[in-house]
């Protein structure tokens, strides 16, 4: 709630190319550097939020764009500790 921007890595850079997927090998994983995606963060507190509208519209296009990258939707979002702090929305393909 308090990063000014949050980075996603989006994928892997290693010997001048970048690819999706991180190498298996230990010793080429250790040569690798993350790219980054950056999103503005929103500064705002969400803890113990319930509906997904009450988001701040910064909080739902991260959301979305991990859906974009990831090819899944964001089924449920926590925030807070609690079991009631959930955001349940089966059908969020709609981010």
């Amino acid at each position: 709630d308090d990063l000014e921007t949050i980075k996603i890595c989006v994928s892997y850079g290693i010997e001048g190319e970048q690819q999706s997927d991180p190498p298996s090998n230990a010793r080429r994983l250790e040569q690798c550097e993350p790219v980054y995606e950056e999103l503005p963060g929103w500064q705002q507190n969400t803890c113990g939020i319930r509906e997904y509208d009450q988001l701040p519209e910064n909080a739902k296009k991260y959301l979305q764009r991990i859906s974009e990258l990831t090819g899944v939707p964001v089924d449920m979002v926590s925030t807070g500790p609690d079991r009631s702090h959930l955001i349940y929305r089966p059908s969020m393909s709609d981010w």
